[in-house]
């Protein structure tokens, strides 16, 4: 067995200015980023106002212009399932789709309301909302079913059946709704008041879950959305419109400017018990996207084309020590035992075809949280076992040169 390059992911409980957090990378004006989607640490797509759409296959040093100069739709969503394979939505109410990395669009398909979010969790499941409207696919987004809901836009699934959106109840409130069905149906479980509207939502396990909103009103709940507790406000600043955590503890929320703290990003190493304003990134206007889903590359983008980098998720982790060159590597989960998630980190030397897929005991294929070309480089992967009953489970990573397996307990 080849001996494995073991990544370690150490969090930091201090912020320190000396250590390098987000680099500005320089897009210069134009219209506001909406959205942005990275299917590896290199290749990467942004959307937003006025048609805008630019890919990257450098993390971002560099940018093709793609966008749609001739119409006045915009871009409010973007995902890419891989390098080449992509969704565009449009407020147009109509998503275009790409199989060659956007040489040209195959597919242009009417799905009947503006869609303000989109997440997928394979190459084939997926759903988007927006417009009090919901829809579901199942064949990587040729087709949607359709459902009324009430809902504002931003949603959030941690697995196939388990979801959570918001809903713009009127007067100053809204409300967060959550399914259990695939979104066949939905619960109202929570209602702000007072104008602490809430604009995105995010659980990092089926029980603890933030939600952030307007007068940067940070939430919390540790039953599942059952009972929120607040976590942070200030009562004369705008909205927070992004959330993103890479583990239980650590997370980052973005939004408007506001000039008492000189901010418009905040982050916790605590689970949202502390949250710091820092000012590391400079912008005087409003942050609409905060994503780390290369962890711990990340990026955050907002008004006239402001855009940020980060590989250290923020300053908050040392990964930037690993040791090079790369060497293939599959690293044991972590936590194990876990429940009901776990992260799996491995390594590529070299760009190939890579497939990381779980097993049960009898060796039956359950999930498959990797199939696709990925980049050289440390990818992290997050397996949410919610739906599967305790036991003992493998994982398999297989590229083109290598092929590892190893032992997970799930305990409930």
């Amino acid at each position: 067995m080849k001996k494995l390059l073991i990544l370690i992911l150490f969090f930091a409980l201090a912020y320190t200015q000396s250590y390098s957090q987000w680099v500005n990378m320089n897009l210069g004006n134009g219209f506001d980023i909406l959205d942005f989607s990275f299917p590896n640490a290199q290749t990467g797509y942004i959307s937003g106002y006025g048609g805008l759409l630019k890919k990257t296959t450098n993390g971002g040093t560099n940018w093709t212009n793609m966008s749609f100069t001739t119409t006045q739709f915009n871009i409010n969503a973007v995902h890419f399932l891989n390098s080449n394979t992509g969704l565009i939505f449009s407020d147009s109410d109509t998503l275009y789709r790409t199989t060659n990395g956007t040489q040209n669009w195959s597919d242009k398909i009417f799905i009947g309301f503006h869609v303000f979010d989109v997440q997928f969790f394979d190459s084939l499941n997926g759903y988007t909302s927006g417009s009090n409207r919901f829809a579901k696919t199942t064949n990587g987004g040729l087709n949607w079913t359709v459902n009324t809901i009430q809902s504002i836009g931003q949603i959030f699934f941690l697995n196939p059946n388990t979801g959570w959106t918001i809903n713009y109840v009127g007067s100053g409130s809204s409300s967060i709704l959550k399914t259990t069905d695939a979104g066949a149906s939905w619960q109202s479980q929570y209602t702000a008041v007072n104008f602490k509207n809430h604009y995105d939502i995010f659980f990092t396990d089926e029980n603890t879950g933030y939600a952030s909103g307007y007068r940067h009103n940070i939430i919390k709940t540790t039953n599942g959305g059952i009972d929120w507790v607040t976590q942070m406000e200030q009562s004369s600043a705008g909205g927070l419109y992004s959330l993103y955590f890479i583990n239980p503890n650590t997370g980052w929320a973005v939004g408007d400017y506001y000039a008492a703290t000189n901010t418009s990003t905040y982050y916790t190493t605590n689970g949202g018990t502390n949250w710091v304003n820092t000012n590391g990134i400079l912008t005087g206007g409003r942050l609409n996207r905060v994503k780390i889903n290369n962890s711990p590359v990340g990026y955050v983008a907002g008004q006239s084309q402001s855009f940020y980098k980060t590989i250290n998720a923020g300053g908050l982790t040392s990964i930037n020590t690993i040791e090079s060159p790369l060497k293939y590597s599959l690293s044991q989960n972590y936590p194990n035992p876990f429940n009901p998630v776990t992260n799996i980190n491995f390594s590529l030397p070299k760009q190939e075809m890579v497939s990381l897929k779980i097993y049960d005991v009898l060796g039956r294929e359950v999930r498959t949280l990797v199939n696709e070309v990925k980049s050289a480089g440390h990818f992290s992967v997050d397996f949410n076992a919610s739906e599967f009953s305790s036991g003992v489970y493998f994982y398999r990573l297989e590229s083109e040169g290598f092929s590892n397996i190893k032992r997970m307990l799930l305990i409930k």
